[in-house]
């Protein structure tokens, strides 16, 4: 109710909780806790735990779902080669390539597609 000083756009919330019994744990722990404190703690703890054994994932599923890496793989042969042989112009060169391939999604998809498709 906008007269009595509330926010006309949203509605309050007003939580009464009775403190949970203090034991060492707790007291040790800053002192009593209400139950609600708790719930919200550990609800917010389990979620920024999921939420961070999820969102690593997203960004690695371009490179996890490559179908045929041979062609990669012919490039890292061909650079370790180069390297061996001292021919360090043509090892730069091809990994140059390889770097490009993997900041490019697109190019990289186009690479690694099946050979049927």
């Amino acid at each position: 109710d906008p007269e009595s000083g509330g926010s006309p756009y949203g509605a309050k919330f007003l939580t009464v909780s009775d403190r949970v019994v203090d034991n060492r744990i707790l007291s040790s722990l800053g002192g009593g806790y209400s139950i609600t404190g708790l719930y919200v703690t550990i609800v917010l703890a389990v979620g920024r735990f999921v939420r961070e054994a999820v969102a690593g994932n997203i960004a690695e599923v371009v490179y996890d779902s490559q179908l045929n890496v041979d062609a990669l793989l012919a490039i890292c042969n061909v650079i370790f080669l180069a390297r061996v042989r001292g021919d360090h112009f043509h090892e730069e060169l091809f990994f140059r390539k390889l770097v490009r391939l993997y900041r490019d999604p697109t190019l990289l998809i186009q690479v690694t597609k099946r050979k049927g498709e």
